[in-house]
């Protein structure tokens, strides 16, 4: 199995999907909390209709929730880029008590794995080679889906080849 990263802003739901395509993506893993974006330039990356728009591409859509950072965990990066006068789209980088708090409460004693393991066992794709996990930033280093992915990669011996945000 390969994992990518994958982000929506600065996307369209056509350039999102055609670049899930070009790399044969099999499984996309939506790590947000809530499965929705505010606004209409964004509105395909809500559940429903992302789900739908992987189908219509033979994607297998699976929201899995419990691999984002909670309130609290989010919280402790908007202080920090209000510290620092800078939002979260113009951030180069995540604060070092993010990262932390991600990996001990998210990802700490296996518990990332098992997460996303039983995720891909709900497949009905059985043999899942390629996954493209997604979040909303479009920089992975503003995003905590590369530290998922580098968390993957040394918990399951697999390779994270990059990211695919058109």
């Amino acid at each position: 199995m390969i994992i990518w990263t994958i982000g929506a802003y600065g996307t369209t739901g056509k350039s999102f999907l055609d670049a899930l395509c070009d790399k044969g993506i099999d499984v996309l893993v939506d790590t947000r909390r809530r499965a929705g974006m505010r606004g209409k330039k964004y509105a395909f990356f809500n559940k429903g209709r992302l789900s739908k728009g992987c189908g219509s591409r033979d994607i297998e859509y699976i929201h899995a929730r419990d691999l984002a950072p909670t309130k609290e965990i989010r919280a402790i990066q908007s202080e920090y880029d209000k510290d620092r006068k800078q939002g979260k789209y113009g951030r180069d980088g995540l604060c070092e008590e993010f990262v932390h708090e991600y990996k001990r409460q998210i990802l700490g004693d296996q518990k990332g794995r098992e997460v996303f393991e039983k995720a891909l066992s709900a497949c009905q794709n059985q043999r899942v080679a390629s996954v493209a996990l997604f979040c909303v930033e479009r920089d992975p280093k503003s995003c905590h889906r590369s530290l998922l992915a580098t968390y993957l990669a040394d918990q399951l011996g697999i390779k994270v080849q990059g990211d695919l945000t058109p």
